[in-house]
């Protein structure tokens, strides 16, 4: 008939009913389901089954405030009458925490997959755990599954043989680095100039899980540079030779 024998303290909580306020109504009175439908699914799943665990519904408390709750149920005799026992627990913050969680990672995902710089992460052992496309892009990697395939290592694609173990040396010094600016390999073979901005991420104990890394091609601002250099000397040489006197001077003469 729906009528309350008894409620613990955890129920007045969650409820906000008082065990004198819980026993003088029945069950239906108290209008704790917020979803007809939820409704539905729990008792016909208890009546069919004649036992539910932790089927999540939205709870209606006392002062109309709608919780994220578990519902547990089983049909138990009493004094030769069937009752049903329920148990109901409050996960609306953690439910709260979850979806703050999954919009933070939704947002960083799209972060990551639309930036222009490569980002990834690599393993102690120096294979990619994470890369997004514009990494696989810059090495000439078709998607980033192709660049964290097993058989290719970030060590491996650096052009100078002891670049790599330089720039982790100075990750475990310092913690990170910025700006550290060295040749890799591109998928064709040729070189490319690549930028690097990496730090080390540590467990609790302080040891090394792995690290991330900000990849930024630079092949055509060096290239730029070598030019100008190379324009330079060549004016430098021009006019060091030159049998005419060469000066500079201002507007003004001076």
């Amino acid at each position: 008939d729906g009528a309350i024998v008894d409620i613990n303290e955890g129920f007045s909580m969650i409820s906000g009913y008082t065990r004198e306020d819980a026993l003088a109504r029945n069950a239906n009175e108290l209008n704790l389901w917020a979803s007809a439908e939820d409704k539905r699914k729990c008792l016909g799943a208890l009546q069919s089954k004649n036992k539910v665990v932790d089927q999540e519904f939205k709870f209606r408390s006392k002062a109309g405030r709608v919780k994220t709750c578990l519902f547990s149920s089983e049909i138990i005799n009493l004094d030769e009458e069937d009752h049903y026992l329920i148990i109901v627990q409050d996960v609306s913050a953690r439910r709260d925490a979850e979806e703050r969680l999954r919009r933070a990672e939704e947002k960083y995902r799209s972060i990551v997959e639309n930036a222009q710089e490569g980002i990834c992460q690599i393993s102690r052992e120096g294979y990619f755990l994470m890369a997004n496309q514009a990494l696989a892009n810059i090495l000439g990697y078709a998607s980033p599954d192709e660049l964290m395939d097993r058989e290719v290592k970030a060590s491996q694609l650096f052009v100078a043989p002891g670049a790599n173990n330089a720039m982790l040396q100075l990750i475990a010094k310092r913690g990170a680095i910025k700006g550290f600016e060295t040749q890799f390999y591109h998928k064709n073979g040729n070189p490319i100039w690549i930028s690097i901005n990496m730090h080390s991420v540590l467990d609790e104990n302080g040891n090394l899980r792995y690290y991330e890394g900000i990849y930024e091609d630079i092949t055509e601002r060096r290239q730029l540079e070598n030019n100008l250099l190379s324009s330079e000397k060549r004016y430098r040489n021009l006019v060091d030779s030159s049998l005419m006197g060469v000066f500079r001077c201002r507007d003004d003469g001076t």
